[in-house]
């Protein structure tokens, strides 16, 4: 979307060499975790490709972790839909047995919906990385540059940190000195 309509940003995108020149970044903003989540009383043990076999993995179309569960489990039955909500329901309703996701996201929605954090377990890390503000290519450099140092700012005299707490339990999930980016994850494109 943002690729294609002006004026537009894309909050949350793991910067990879295929996307690096379709988008202008800002940040990064948090190191995430990308994961598989499942319902606690599932006891899945991901132990191997062949143990997801019969399972249904619940990922967002055109997300990087799509791509991710095809090259890391290529024998799991990937179940792609629009976003994150829409799979976290089929978890709910049981129709997934689990979604990839990054993990941020994952406890953000398990908080706006007032849903309890014991139900839910992460059952594999697939790697982390940093992820971005992801701006339209014809966004002027200059505004990027001004979003972005914006952005440290916020971060430097822990106003972020403020804003994080409003939405999640726990501190963000980013030290600016050490933001992990796994080499695990830069060979994974999303589909």
């Amino acid at each position: 979307m943002a690729t294609h309509v002006p004026d537009t940003v894309l909050v949350g995108v793991a910067r990879t060499s295929e996307r690096e020149h379709s988008f202008k970044w800002a940040g990064p903003f948090l190191s995430a975790r990308f994961v598989l989540m499942s319902l606690r009383e599932r006891h899945l043990n991901i132990h191997d490709d062949n143990y997801l076999k019969p399972l249904n993995i619940g990922t967002v179309r055109q997300d990087v972790l799509n791509g991710m569960v095809k090259k890391v489990f290529p024998n799991a039955r990937r179940a792609p839909v629009a976003t994150l909500e829409l799979n976290m329901r089929k978890l709910l309703n049981g129709r997934v047995d689990a979604v990839a996701h990054v993990e941020p996201a994952l406890h953000m929605f398990i908080k706006r919906h007032g849903l309890s954090p014991d139900l839910f377990e992460t059952v594999h890390v697939f790697c982390s990385k940093p992820v971005y503000f992801a701006f339209n290519p014809n966004i002027s450099d200059a505004y990027v540059e001004r979003f972005n140092a914006a952005l440290q700012r916020l971060k430097v005299t822990g106003a972020y940190s403020e804003i994080w707490g409003r939405y999640a339990e726990d501190a963000p999930p980013f030290t600016p000195a050490t933001a992990p980016d796994s080499d695990a994850c830069i060979a994974i494109t999303e589909e």
